[in-house]
């Protein structure tokens, strides 16, 4: 940063050194001189502070912001992506599945790029770190507790014709345009995502998730954890089978 400087004339600094000399002799006169080599160059310019910590409030609102804000959204929900502004999601993954996550990404395709420096992202380790333990205390919640369908599964517990029965009872009354089952968003998201979504639902837009109620069905229906890795296998069925759409070759053009 150029700093711009104010230099006294030059006339102005002989008269303060004559008046020392003629007042207090040659010594005064030097600590007079001395002085003015010490004040000679005045900034007209302001240096910031140092950005905030990784480690406060301040660090993660600015690391939240610069890396996550965008899907997330700003404060960790209405975004596009899963909102992290939630207790129950917060409770039921791990750290090490958050750090993997925001570290690795999503599988290749999807939305959610690698972060991590030595994959091409822009995040240290330890701002990472800062990241999962930053949403901890801004949205956890020390009463919420995990839920009881495991945040991840291997595809393969599914049956695809379970998860078409289930997806037909109790998703239909929301999702009977197609939303979910577009091509197009498939491809975007991955089945872990789908999981998540399945189970935690969004709060934030006021969807229920794996718990219910679910609208036009009995308040106390509730998914359960081999309702869910049903629907997800169904659903990536969907992707695999209805990929590419009529019209589209595989490369994803016209």
């Amino acid at each position: 940063m150029t700093r711009r400087v104010m230099r006294a004339p030059r006339a102005e600094v002989r008269a303060v050194v004559g008046r020392a000399l003629r007042s207090t002799g040659i010594a005064g006169a030097l600590a007079v001189i001395a002085m003015g080599a010490a004040c000679d160059r005045v900034p007209l310019t302001w240096n910031p502070p140092p950005p905030p910590g990784i480690d406060t409030p301040a660090g993660f609102a600015r690391l939240w912001g610069t890396n996550c804000a965008g899907c997330h959204g700003a404060n960790g929900d209405l975004g596009p992506a899963r909102p992290m502004r939630d207790p129950l999601y917060l409770a039921s993954v791990s750290d090490a599945e958050l750090t993997s996550a925001i570290a690795e990404g999503s599988p290749a395709g999807t939305l959610m790029p690698a972060f991590a420096q030595h994959l091409g992202g822009a995040l240290s380790p330890p701002e990472i770190e800062a990241i999962v333990s930053g949403m901890r205390r801004a949205w956890g919640a020390p009463s919420a507790k995990p839920s009881p369908i495991p945040y991840s599964a291997p595809i393969t517990a599914g049956q695809p014709a379970r998860g078409a029965a289930i997806f037909a009872r109790s998703c239909t009354s929301c999702h009977a345009e197609g939303e979910v089952t577009d091509p197009f968003y498939l491809q975007l998201v991955s089945d872990q995502a789908l999981r998540s979504a399945i189970i935690f639902g969004r709060p934030d837009l006021g969807k229920p998730g794996a718990a219910g109620p679910f609208p036009g069905r009995p308040s106390d229906e509730a998914l359960t954890p081999p309702d869910v890795d049903d629907l997800v296998a169904w659903l990536a069925q969907q992707r695999r089978e209805n990929w590419p759409p009529a019209g589209i070759r595989r490369g994803g053009r016209p």
